[in-house]
């Protein structure tokens, strides 16, 4: 029987852990980060585990579509950039969507990282290049 192991935030490893020294194989998805992916039968005791938050029983078609996502996201290529380091773009999809910022530096997996204009002050965040689009010039928040 599949489950899902909801964890703390950042716990995924450390509950992951404690699991694998059980003898329970957990699959971790990234793609749903806070979850854990089990699809075998788990201890007891689980609930009361440090950082598990939650258990859900669940069936095998969701555990296989929460294994291909993670796959596909391996596969996708990080190579292709749209913008540069020092480039004006502006935030199109997530929760900074509309905030505009500079690009300061690509990660080697392909997320960006972009000081935003949040208020008047500039915020570091990491984002995803699909969730950018250049800023046209004349538009800069500088």
């Amino acid at each position: 029987m599949p489950f899902i192991i909801m964890t703390q935030a950042s716990k995924e490893k450390s509950v992951a852990d404690v699991l694998q020294k059980r003898g329970t194989r957990i699959f971790r998805s990234s793609k749903a980060k806070g979850m854990l992916v089990c699809q075998e039968s788990l201890p007891a005791d689980i609930r009361s585990l440090p950082g598990v938050v939650g258990v859900l029983e669940t069936s095998a078609e969701t555990v296989q579509r929460l294994l291909s996502l993670e796959e596909k996201r391996e596969e996708k290529e990080v190579d292709v950039v749209p913008v540069k380091p020092g480039e004006a773009v502006i935030v199109m999809a997530g929760p900074y969507t509309g905030f505009a910022g500079i690009v300061r530096e690509i990660g080697s997996d392909g997320r960006i990282l972009v000081h935003l204009s949040v208020y008047g002050k500039g915020v570091p965040v990491r984002l995803e290049s699909e969730s950018l689009k250049k800023e046209q010039s004349g538009e800069s928040w500088r």
